[in-house]
C-alpha cells in the first residue's frame, strides 16, 4: 500500500489543490475521531443541562417551601417533628422530579416512536434513523430520583431549622 500512495502523491504533486492519499483505514480512523469528538459535545451539553435543570428544580423546591413557612409553623405547633416536615418536603421533592422525568422520558419515546425521524445522508448514503431508547427509562428515572433528593435537601433542611414562632410570623 505505501508505493499506491506515494505514486498518487507524486503524480498530484503539481496540481492546484494539494492531494494527499489515504488509506481506507486512515480514513475511517478520521471519520471516528470526529465522531467522538461529537460525542463529546453531546455529552457536556447534557450534563449542563442536567445541572440546569437540577437549579431549576432546586428554585422550585425553595419557593414552595418559602410561601409554605406559616403551613409548616402550624403543622409544628400541632405536634408534627422537625424531622417529618423535613421528610415531607424532601418526598414532595423527589416527586416532583420523579413525574416530571417520566412524562418528558415517556413523551420523547412516544414521539419517537410515532413520528420517523432521521437525518438525511449524502452523496447516495442512506441517512441515519432517530428511534426510541427506552430501555435508557429506567436511568433516567434513578437520575431524576437523585436530582429531586439533591435539589429538595438545602431548602428542606433550612426550613426544618427554623424556629416556629419564625414560620408563624412570616409573611411571603
Amino acid at each position: 500500500m505505501p508505493w499506491v500512495t506515494q505514486i498518487i502523491e507524486e503524480r498530484f504533486q503539481n496540481s492546484s489543490p494539494p492531494v494527499e492519499a489515504v488509506s481506507e483505514k486512515g480514513f475511517v480512523e478520521s471519520i471516528l475521531s470526529e465522531l467522538s469528538a461529537i460525542s463529546e459535545a453531546i455529552k457536556i451539553i447534557a450534563w449542563v443541562t442536567l445541572l440546569a435543570t437540577l437549579l431549576v428544580v432546586g428554585n422550585t423546591m425553595a419557593m414552595s417551601i418559602r410561601e409554605r413557612s406559616t403551613e409548616q409553623g402550624v403543622l409544628r405547633t400541632l405536634g408534627f417533628s422537625k424531622w417529618a416536615i423535613f421528610r415531607l418536603y424532601l418526598s414532595e421533592s423527589m416527586a416532583l422530579s420523579f413525574f416530571g422525568a417520566l412524562l418528558g422520558a415517556i413523551s420523547a419515546c412516544l414521539l419517537f416512536t410515532f413520528i420517523p425521524m432521521a437525518i438525511p445522508g449524502g452523496q447516495g448514503r442512506p441517512g441515519l434513523a432517530i428511534g426510541p431508547y427506552w430501555s435508557l427509562l429506567k436511568t433516567v428515572v434513578l437520575l431524576a430520583l437523585l436530582m429531586g433528593i439533591l435539589s429538595g435537601f438545602p431548602p428542606a433542611f433550612f426550613s426544618m431549622r427554623r424556629k416556629i414562632t419564625d414560620t408563624l410570623r412570616f409573611l411571603a
